[in-house]
């Protein structure tokens, strides 16, 4: 495969990828839920403007209570290629954190547990909130 073939294909991958984040972005709009880019995402965000060069999806965290309400209410609020993969949509899924995929796209990384295609998405992680242990 040629150098200018896999470009297109990671352009056509993250075009998909934002649009899936736009989708998402709209909703906690919508429903004034709070969320942040996190890991390769942040950092590409900050270094490069953009997709950093080894990074291949989209990261972004939310609070606890953000993230269970999304959870709640996105499968009536995606577009309708665009749907959401967790343990509460999917009986096989044993990730901690949930993933907005859509449908028509295939992902070419390899999902450990079945050795399928996915199909392209984004992560969306709940942070926990800890308190600060009070000193005595």
């Amino acid at each position: 495969m040629s150098a200018s073939s896999v470009d297109t294909k990671v352009k056509l991958l993250r075009e998909q990828q934002l649009s899936i984040l736009k989708n998402v972005i709209e909703i906690c709009k919508k429903y004034h839920l709070t969320y942040f880019l996190d890991g390769g995402t942040l950092a590409g965000a900050i270094l490069h403007n953009g997709f950093g060069a080894y990074d291949d999806d989209i990261d972004i965290s939310m609070p606890r209570k953000d993230f269970e309400r999304f959870i709640s209410i996105c499968q009536n609020e995606l577009l309708q290629d665009n749907y959401l993969d967790y343990y509460t949509t999917n009986p096989n899924y044993y990730l901690t954190f949930a993933k907005v995929k859509n449908r028509t796209v295939n992902y070419p990384e390899k999902d450990r547990e079945s050795q399928d295609y996915s199909h392209v998405f984004i992560d969306i992680f709940p942070l926990d909130e800890i308190k600060k242990k009070k000193r005595v």
